[in-house]
């Protein structure tokens, strides 16, 4: 009857898998050579033994037993305690080899190399880390490059591949595995055929958590209140949906599958690349928007807004893409990854030599929009002033060129009603003449009137009444001007000022 493998042949095979090694071989291997060497003939040759035991006490050991059980015990720690510490490994080594001082568990460069493609992957990294997770309690002590050889780094690593390997779930949340070289993200398929990188193998382990207070202690460590989103070891991302929109969550995801897509593909050597670069670029193929507006479980309206520097990041590249257009920006960004350095193609493409002058060119650059975009939105507020402004004073000049007019008709017929021949003696009879001038008194009267009618509705109603009365005492003999008089002063009553 054919039975499965036990857990030991398959752990042993999970640790083949990720290119790592059991100490406990070496430790028999190391015991094994003990007991040879310290065989009856060492006795027989006491120059040969390493302690190099002078002549003097030599002679003074009184058995070879004694010879014999000293030996066992001083090669036994020379074989056991380097395999136990980790100091037989040479400084060349491939972490996760048989000459890496018995390493094993993950290592940073088998972890960012490993190619995740289905969940069932996750298992094998946490039986590993868990194997040596205890194996390191043990030990006291462990040997990681990139780690620099510290025992709290390294068993926080080892905690946080097993919770983002774990099978468990929490409630609400999401596990997935993103394949970089198939998957339909926008920002990865900018990075694939824009900046034609080549997807590395596998994708990234993503965890989208129901809230920040669901997530396992080594992953809640990694977030602060200002963060939304991480990536960690290149492979594995964790991402708090809580009070979150759809397109909010979608642009966080993308931002951190870019990081995880460049990291990935550059291992160890995406640490040249500085933080500008890799988050400006995460902002510039995610098209993240500056703020992002979602509903609470309560209702109320959450506002989320980028940090300032994330904003400055933004603004870099928001410069890069103003001076040399989408695909200079491409080429830029295809340029520093290739090179493994932001710097000498800013220097290609921009002749600025760092980060820092960028900054201040793209700062330089946006107070210019922004007195352009101010100039912009003034200026037709300007230019309705001063239309109203022209309004204002045409109306003015043709109400005084109104009054202007009226004044000058008044004084017409005046001066030719006092050309006619003056008034008839009493009981006398009108001449033809005297009717003429009589005329004109009439239309002076009238026209001043208008006059007053004019001042009235500029709110000079005091004018405008001592105008109508002057009218009446012109020609008090006239029946049509006294009712226009009249009229008059009935419609200056009415106005309302």
């Amino acid at each position: 009857m054919a039975h499965g493998p036990t857990g030991a042949d398959a752990t042993q095979r999970s640790t083949q898998r990720l290119g790592v090694a059991r100490p406990a071989q070496s430790i028999a291997n190391g015991l094994s050579a003990v007991n040879r060497i310290a065989e009856p003939q060492y006795t027989q040759c006491p120059s040969s033994i390493i302690l190099h035991v002078d002549e003097r006490r030599r002679q003074a050991i009184a058995s070879g037993r004694c010879v014999r059980h000293l030996l066992r015990l001083l090669m036994w720690m020379a074989a056991t305690i380097p395999a136990l510490i980790g100091a037989g490994q040479p400084a060349d080594a491939d972490p996760g080899s048989e000459d890496a001082g018995g390493v094993s568990g993950p290592t940073v460069e088998s972890i960012i190399r490993y190619p995740f493609r289905t969940l069932d992957d996750l298992a094998e990294s946490y039986a590993t880390s868990y194997t040596a997770l205890r194996e390191l309690k043990v030990k006291h002590r462990r040997v990681d490059p990139v780690l620099t050889q510290s025992d709290d780094l390294y068993e926080q690593f080892l905690a946080e591949v097993m919770s983002f390997t774990t099978a468990s779930r929490t409630e609400g949340e999401r596990v997935s595995v993103v394949d970089f070289g198939a998957s339909r993200d926008a920002a990865l398929l900018r990075l694939r055929q824009e900046v034609m990188l080549q997807a590395p193998p596998g994708g990234a382990v993503l965890r989208v958590y129901a809230s920040k207070e669901a997530m396992p202690v080594p992953v809640r460590a990694l977030f602060n209140d200002k963060v939304s989103g991480i990536t960690r070891w290149c492979r594995f991302i964790a991402v708090d949906a809580h009070s979150r929109s759809q397109r909010e969550l979608r642009d966080i995801i993308s931002h951190e599958l870019s990081h995880a897509f460049v990291c990935a593909s550059l291992g160890l050597e995406s640490r040249r690349l500085p933080r500008w670069f890799h988050e400006g670029l995460a902002l510039y193929l995610s098209d993240a928007q500056d703020i992002y507006t979602s509903q609470t479980e309560y209702g109320g309206e959450r506002i989320a807004y980028s940090t300032s520097q994330y904003n400055e990041y933004r603004l870099m590249f928001r410069y890069l893409g103003a001076i040399l257009g989408r695909d200079g920006v491409i080429e830029f960004v295809r340029h520093a990854i290739v090179q493994r350095s932001a710097e000498d193609a800013l220097r290609a493409v921009m002749g600025i030599r760092d980060g820092a002058a960028l900054l201040l060119e793209a700062e330089r650059w946006q107070r210019t929009r922004d007195i352009a975009g101010v100039a912009l939105v003034l200026a037709p507020a300007a230019l309705f002033l001063y239309l109203l402004h022209r309004r204002y004073r045409w109306r003015v000049t043709r109400y005084q060129e109104d009054v202007l007019d009226l004044t000058e008709q008044v004084n017409q017929h005046l001066r030719a009603a006092r050309q006619e021949i003056p008034e008839p003696p009493p009981g006398g009879t009108i001449t033809t003449a005297q009717t003429v001038g009589r005329h004109h008194v009439e239309e002076a009267c009238f026209a001043l009137i208008d006059m007053s009618r004019l001042l009235a509705r500029k709110g000079s109603r005091d004018e405008a009444f001592e105008g109508v009365e002057k009218a009446r005492r012109f020609a008090p003999w006239s029946d049509r001007v006294l009712r226009a008089a009249e009229d008059a002063e009935d419609e200056i009553n009415g106005i309302v000022v």
